[in-house]
């Protein structure tokens, strides 16, 4: 009896000992790039926590300067936080994105400071994305896109990159609270169903347009300056609607070297009595392209700017 019971016990440490390795990676790991020992690479970090099949909350801690290209790929809740000022920067000469998320739900980004790459991040493949506090700049491409994906953004900027701050497309939706998007080709774009929630944010000094919304888009605006930017303000094109709201704050959308808000090709615009459109280039604040364009209190919500628009 006594050497049974010593079998067992024996046979059930042995179990704890196999089991408790791949528990102890669930939770939160610690990468510093540029350090000598532990875990130095993001990319890493997230292979042991696939090859381990954790469940639950994971976060990644980061610290140091990163020099990497990272791609998280069908996991679920998992969470990069940078710590004091951590950075990750394109190791691929311009060949690859900074960061890609596919088919992954909530995946969080925290604080970093993103630099280059074909794009800076991108979040596709059905995706749950939550950005808060990056920076994402100097890209060849896009600083952010959204594609057939959901993304909150919160307190990010977008800033410098070659091609557009922030793509949404492909059905993809974006809600973006205190976010800045300048010194880009386009500041935001959104194509083929695109939607975006946009609060208390800034979109200036932008090479073209400062928001355009191509193929049936949905931009909804609460508190947002669209301003200095060298084409439109905001542009809607092929069937694409914004809504200018007062729900939160005034909209203002001046100083822009072409049109405030340009509405083309059976697009749609609504703006709130608190909208202020005024003092943007071209002679006309709100223009309606002669291809059937709608909008509804261009004559009287628009703070006494100019337009052509015809309402009933």
């Amino acid at each position: 009896m006594h050497s049974l019971i010593t079998k067992l016990y024996l046979k059930s440490a042995l179990c704890a000992f196999v089991v408790l390795p791949a528990l102890a990676h669930a939770g939160t790991l610690y990468v510093n790039c540029g350090g000598h020992r532990g875990l130095t690479q993001i990319q890493k970090a997230i292979n042991l926590l696939l090859q381990e099949e954790t469940s639950g909350s994971n976060t990644i801690l980061v610290s140091g300067s990163c020099k990497e290209n990272i791609t998280i790929q069908s996991m679920d809740n998992l969470t990069l936080t940078a710590q004091d000022g951590a950075s990750i920067s394109d190791n691929s000469g311009g060949t690859l994105d900074v960061v890609d998320i596919f088919d992954s739900r909530r995946v969080s980004l925290n604080g970093f400071t993103i630099n280059g790459g074909a794009n800076g991040v991108v979040c596709a493949d059905a995706s749950l994305c939550r950005f808060a506090g990056n920076t994402v700049q100097g890209s060849s491409g896009y600083g952010v896109i959204v594609a057939s994906a959901q993304a909150t953004l919160k307190g990010d900027r977008m800033q410098n990159n070659a091609g557009r701050g922030l793509s949404i497309i492909n059905g993809g939706e974006v809600d973006a609270t205190g976010v800045t998007v300048q010194g880009s080709l386009d500041g935001i774009a959104l194509n083929t169903r695109g939607t975006l929630t946009l609060s208390n944010s800034t979109v200036n000094g932008n090479q073209n347009h400062g928001i355009v919304a191509v193929t049936s888009s949905t931009v909804r605006l609460f508190g947002a300056t669209v301003t200095e930017n060298a084409g439109d303000g905001v542009a809607l094109q092929q069937s694409s609607q914004a809504k200018f709201d007062s729900l939160f704050a005034v909209n203002m959308v001046t100083n822009n070297g072409g049109a405030g808000v340009s509405v083309s090709d059976l697009s749609f615009a609504f703006f709130a009595p608190t909208s202020v459109v005024t003092g943007n280039g071209g002679g006309t604040d709100v223009v309606c392209a002669p291809q059937f364009s709608v909008t509804r209190g261009a004559l009287t919500n628009i703070a006494g700017g100019s337009t052509n628009c015809v309402e009933p």
